[in-house]
Formats: C-alpha cells, structure tokens, sequence
C-alpha cells in the first residue's frame, strides 16, 4: 500500500509506504480530500484524473490530497503513482519538472 500526498501550487508528489509514518498521521487535516485507489476503484479515479475532475489551487479547500493506492503489488501501485503524475503535470505546470519523492519505505 502507497499513501500519496499531493501539494499545490509548491508542486510536490510524496510516496509514503509505511503506514505508520508519522508524516500520514500528522497531515490528516479536518475536511482533507482523500481518494481511494484499488482494483475495484481504479478506472473510475483515474479516469477522474486523466478527465480534470480532481481541481487544484491556491486555496485550502484544493491545494493538496492524499492518495491511498492498495494492490497488494509494488510494480501496479507505482505505475499508478506515475500515471496520476502524468496526468497532473499535463494540467499543472508547476508538477511537470518534479521528482515523486519516497518518503518512507
């Protein structure tokens, strides 16, 4: 399992997969947008990231999310952190010149 954090406008993609982080409990803000991402929901969330459903901004409500991606394999969970990458930096400037960074392993 992946937990994602995305962060807008100071572009940044963060790949937690221990559970336990302590950045995954701390960042669990009130009203904070968290998808799900798994076999079962995997066309429907992509193709709302492919289709710019998922909005990002300057503004509380819209400039991060967390993305918990669960396969029960490392190779699909990462090819859907790149895609949701792709995705974003194709609407998102500030995304497209970013490393994804493994925060904890």
């Amino acid at each position: 399992m992946r937990n994602v954090y995305i962060n807008y406008p100071n572009a940044r993609i963060s790949v937690h997969s221990d559970p336990n982080c302590a950045v995954v409990r701390s960042h669990h803000k009130e009203g904070q947008r968290i998808i799900n991402i798994n076999p079962h929901t995997e066309a429907h969330e992509l193709r709302r990231f492919d289709e710019e459903q998922h909005r990002f901004a300057s503004e509380a409500d819209f400039n991060d999310m967390w993305v918990i991606i669960d396969y029960a394999d490392d190779s699909i969970e990462d090819d859907v952190v790149n895609h949701i990458w792709r995705a974003l930096a194709n609407r998102y400037t500030p995304f497209r010149g970013i490393d994804i960074e493994e925060h904890c392993a």
